[in-house]
Order: C-alpha cells, then structure tokens, then sequence
C-alpha cells in the first residue's frame, strides 16, 4: 500500500496514523479546554454536586416506574433496599400519598 497522507511511497503504518491523527487531535482538546473551562461544564457547579443530583434524578425515576415499591426499585438499581433507604433518606425522598376526594356532597 503506497502512503498517499505522507507524500512518500512507503507503505502506512499505525504509528505514523497516530502521530498524523491523534496527536493533533488531543492538543487541540487540550488547548480548547484550557481556553474555556466552561465547555464541559457550563453551570460551573462542583462535581459531586452534579453527580448528587443526576444520582437523585436516577433514584426518582426508579421508584416511579416501580410505582415506589421500594424493593423493586432497589432491584432494578441493582442495590440492597436499605442502600435504596439510605439514598432517599439523602436526597429527601419519599412518596405523597394523594388526598382521597370527598365521599359525597351533602345536597340538602
């Protein structure tokens, strides 16, 4: 195979496709996120503060698609109940059972 990208006929290799390639590749990265820190994290939040809330969004959506059976949920999270408990207990969780309507209007 005759190297077209180095203007020679030697034959490619995975070596100069890397220094080609993935070099330049990784400094621009590194160059764009040195530039503007905000590019991945645009909110600026701190890290485990974002993780805490993505976690809690997960366990939410858990727990209402197990219609807040609590061990189903820990089941399909692949964790203990207590460890589900623990979870909701931090982030504040628990269901709101929805008033019952009234029985009947007295029409008299």
């Amino acid at each position: 195979m005759i190297s077209v990208l180095s203007g020679t006929n030697a034959p490619l290799n995975a070596s100069y496709l890397a220094k080609a390639f993935y070099l330049p590749f990784q400094m621009r990265t590194v160059a764009m996120l040195e530039t503007s820190p905000g590019f991945l994290f645009p909110d600026r939040r701190p890290l485990k503060e974002m993780v805490d809330d993505y976690e809690r969004k997960i366990v939410l959506m858990a727990l209402e698609l197990s219609h807040w059976n609590q061990r189903r949920a820990a089941s399909s999270l692949g964790l203990l109940p207590s460890t589900l408990s623990e979870k909701m207990k931090r982030f504040g969780l628990r269901r709101v059972k929805e008033e019952p309507a009234e029985r009947g209007s007295s029409a008299a």
